[in-house]
């Protein structure tokens, strides 16, 4: 049942329509007409006014964040860079056809290997990458393990030279 309106609040139900139409948000619209947002979209429902869907938007830099996450980039990061929820980012990502990421728990890397690789040549990106974590763990366990950053590669403790790692040998790690 609708509420019969007195001519005054329905030229502020008229106006708050135009305004609506033309671009405003029903938020903006609230607090210019001093009403309530659950108000607004009841007067225009019961007006006939066409209402947009919450998904129209357009994220700036979609395409950008879709590259982001399928290049492996944390999705708190991502969140944060373009000012969208986690739930865009999925819609998005489905919207382009990219594979979801496993969510949970993280499966366990193997730390030995992630030291093996960057000793073997590969960069922190490439090692965390295979290992399945991210550059930032690698490069944790690397200044763990006395390794140093020299503005351009890992450089490894005092002493070790950089050299293909054989599985069979034993580790850097004391212990």
């Amino acid at each position: 049942m609708t509420d019969l309106l007195s001519p005054a609040q329905d030229a502020v139900v008229q106006a708050a329509a135009t305004d609506y139409v033309a671009g405003m948000s029903v938020r903006e619209i609230a607090r210019t007409h001093g009403c309530s947002v659950a108000l607004l979209y009841r007067r225009f429902r019961d007006s006939g006014v066409q209402l947009r869907g919450r998904s129209m938007a357009k994220v700036q830099g979609a395409d950008q964040l879709v590259a982001a996450y399928a290049a492996g980039r944390p999705m708190r990061e991502i969140c944060a860079r373009f000012g969208v929820a986690k739930s865009t980012v999925g819609r998005l990502v489905d919207e382009a056809g990219v594979p979801r990421r496993p969510s949970g728990k993280p499966r366990r890397v193997v730390w030995d290997t992630v030291e093996a690789a960057v000793r073997g040549g590969m960069t922190a990106g490439e090692a965390a990458a295979e290992a399945g974590c991210s550059p930032r763990q690698v490069a944790r366990l690397l200044g763990k393990l006395g390794w140093a950053w020299d503005g351009h590669q890992w450089q490894p403790p005092t002493g070790q030279a950089l050299q293909p790692h054989t599985p069979d040998a034993p580790g850097p790690r004391a212990g």
